[in-house]
């Protein structure tokens, strides 16, 4: 109960393990009893990349489809580092944005199968690890007398491999898909039948329009 040791090791098999343990005082007594219980799993790298345009703004949509320590908007500011000043989230009920700003708004959790915004000073690249997240069925909301805008992440492999396949497989409901290019700093968007049918990326986040409260699970 007086000192802390740490053990920093590694590993080349996935696993449940257990590490031995044997403590001896300075009286030569020796206790064997105890094992640290080690994990290990395949972690998955995913790179981002976030630009901020000259004379324009500094918008980018991401989304996290890893199981990561990035808990909330206020960790992954943190993680992002010194030039990210805002996190946003699309508020799908409100139809809505909320947004932190590092010392003030809604330090919102962050969730595998959401979309956010991230504005930026100057272009910054970060990166994540962990495994890869399971998402469940999404509520896509059309709030009444409202726009019916929903932010989305997809699974880290997903199946989707453009715009036209995802507003497809969202169904009939499904409006307009867009996606932030962040390059250009303006709004790429696929109708159905006209606009840009842009592939899908891991680690983008996106934002499709729905008609009507709309179940769907991504994969």
């Amino acid at each position: 109960n007086i000192t802390i040791y740490n053990c920093t090791t590694n590993a080349n098999e996935v696993g449940s393990f257990n590490l031995p343990v044997n403590a001896t005082d300075t009286n030569g007594k020796s206790n064997t009893s105890v094992s640290i219980p080690l994990e290990v799993v395949n972690a998955t790298q995913l790179n981002f990349t976030l630009i901020k345009k000259p004379g324009s703004t500094s918008r980018n949509w991401v989304s996290i489809p890893l199981n990561t320590d990035i808990t909330n908007a206020s960790v992954l500011m943190q993680v992002i580092g010194p030039n990210c000043t805002v996190v946003n989230r699309w508020n799908r009920t409100e139809q809505k944005a909320d947004g932190w700003l590092g010392d003030m708004g809604l330090n919102f959790d962050i969730v595998a199968g959401e979309g956010y915004e991230v504005w930026v000073t100057a272009n910054t690249t970060f990166s994540i690890f962990g495994t890869i997240a399971s998402i469940g069925s999404v509520d896509l909301i059309k709030k009444p007398g409202s726009t019916g805008r929903n932010w989305v992440g997809l699974p880290y492999a997903t199946t989707m491999p453009n715009a036209s396949v995802l507003m497809h497989v969202i169904g009939p409901n499904c409006t307009v898909v867009n996606r932030w290019n962040r390059t250009e700093q303006k709004a790429d968007g696929w109708l159905g039948d006209m606009g840009l049918n842009f592939d899908i990326v891991a680690g983008e986040g996106y934002e499709v329009w729905v008609s009507a409260n709309t179940t769907w699970t991504p994969t």
